[in-house]
């Protein structure tokens, strides 16, 4: 997936049963190799691999949330960061140009 570069609107919704969130994080790393938090099963978004450009917290069952990122050329990957989630394939990677 490729989207252009300058103001992206991420519209978050949870379908799902379960808490999610989104975090889109810049990267040229592989989207299944971020680097993990030692102390739980999430990703490290302190990591100097990544840079946080955003993300929505807590997003309920059933609710949606939004954030806008003013994002350049580059990598991306978007994830969810709840403990467990990143782990179980909850990622996508997508380029900016």
């Amino acid at each position: 997936m490729t989207v252009p570069a300058g103001e992206v609107i991420f519209n978050v919704k949870n379908d799902g049963t379960v808490l999610h969130e989104f975090v889109v994080l810049r990267t040229d790393l592989a989207e299944d190799a971020l680097p993990e938090a030692s102390d739980a099963a999430e990703v490290n978004e302190a990591d100097a691999a990544l840079e946080s450009m955003g993300e929505v917290e807590d997003v309920e069952v059933g609710a949606s949330k939004s954030f806008t990122a003013t994002l350049t050329p580059g990598t991306y990957v978007g994830i969810c960061n709840v403990v467990g989630h990143y782990g179980s394939g909850m990622h996508i990677h997508f380029t900016v140009s």
